[in-house]
């Protein structure tokens, strides 16, 4: 009896191991396919995420391109509507003065803003006012006011030094007061006088029409200058040219063929030093020969420069030549843009404490 038992055992256990080799094959195949399955599904997503992240690397680089441009955009827009702007509100100034102008009276020390009613007349040169009257004189010789939100300087031409006719020896001051070195404004100031003159004899270290012919330059016409820009046309002029303040030369002298002399009056606060002028002596540096008109009581020529200035986040500047026309009622003024550009920051700097004083008109 135990003896088939234990056959019947044995019989059992070699059935199950034998049913045990038929399942391994297969739970081995199920592994390794599941293994290898899993690896090609790490593989794949490994090959993947690169191109993906380097997608994404290019949207942001062609968004950030994007944003860029935009910024860029928008600041040119605001530029612009800024200059617009500014322009609008200088050209409002501009009129304002021109009405001012012809409704002030040139006097001996000015123009008188004033207005009001004069009395009898006791002279030819002077009026007495009424008793009630209110004088708001405005020197041309530079000094700011306010319109509105605009400062504005007036300027008259006689007050500058006419470089048309001025005597070598100012204009040798002028130009070292310009950046010039000292052999620079000796041969510029020559060229200078032979520029404009009408003979053909050469000054010394100047220049006629053969020595510009000799360098391939344009001839002088030898008459006067009409426009600033002609002053780069001088033979040694690109020789000395670094260091001279172009701005300054512009600022500083009138182009008017006829004046002979400079109202004193008038004279620029930075031109005072040039000529020597003080408030209580007048005089002219080294008895130079420049006809200076000593009165100081002289009346505006008619002939002023006005400066607009506009402070804002571009700070703006416009220079505007007027001249009287007195015979022509339709267009009483004359008027030509200088010059219009963006404020230099040293500009500012230079004006601070001159626009602390601009005052408004009464």
């Amino acid at each position: 009896m135990n003896s088939k038992v234990r056959v019947l055992e044995y019989w059992f256990l070699l059935r199950w191991l034998s049913q045990l080799k038929r399942v391994k094959p297969f739970i081995e195949t199920r592994h390794e396919y599941k293994v290898e399955t899993v690896w090609r599904d790490n593989g794949a997503q490994g090959f993947v995420v690169p191109y993906v992240l380097f997608a994404i690397l290019v949207l942001s680089l062609i968004t950030i391109f994007a944003m860029d441009r935009l910024n860029k955009a928008v600041r040119v827009t605001e530029l612009v509507e800024v200059s617009q702007l500014s322009s609008r509100q200088i050209d409002d100034a501009q009129n304002r003065l021109l009405y001012i102008l012809l409704a002030a009276t040139p006097m001996r020390d000015g123009y008188d803003l004033g207005g009001g009613v004069y009395g009898q007349v006791s002279n030819f040169n002077q009026a007495e006012p009424h008793e009630n009257y209110v004088r708001d004189i405005w020197i041309p010789n530079g000094t700011w006011r306010k319109i509105d939100s605009v400062y504005v300087s007036l300027q008259d031409e006689s007050g500058l030094v006419p470089i048309n006719s001025a005597s070598d020896s100012v204009l040798r001051e002028l130009l070292k007061f310009a950046g010039a070195t000292q052999s620079a404004a000796r041969h510029l100031s020559a060229e200078v006088a032979d520029y404009v003159d009408y003979d053909v004899k050469i000054r010394n270290g100047g220049a006629e029409r053969v020595q510009y012919r000799a360098a391939g330059l344009r001839e002088p016409p030898n008459e006067p200058m009409r426009h600033w820009a002609e002053i780069k046309q001088l033979r040694s002029w690109k020789d000395f040219e670094e260091g001279i303040s172009f701005e300054y030369l512009e600022r500083s002298t009138t182009l008017e063929p006829f004046q002979q002399g400079i109202s004193v009056r008038y004279v620029p606060s930075n031109l005072r030093p040039l000529l020597e002028i003080r408030q209580k002596e007048i005089g002219v540096s080294g008895g130079d020969p420049l006809a200076v008109d000593l009165s100081s009581e002289r009346r505006p020529s008619g002939r002023v420069r006005a400066t607009f200035l506009v402070l804002n986040d571009h700070p703006q500047i416009r220079q505007v030549s007027l001249s009287r026309m007195v015979s022509d009622f339709e267009k009483p003024f004359q008027s030509q843009i200088v010059f219009e550009r963006a404020v230099r920051p040293s500009e500012l700097l230079s004006l601070r404490d001159e626009l602390k004083k601009a005052e408004g008109f009464q």
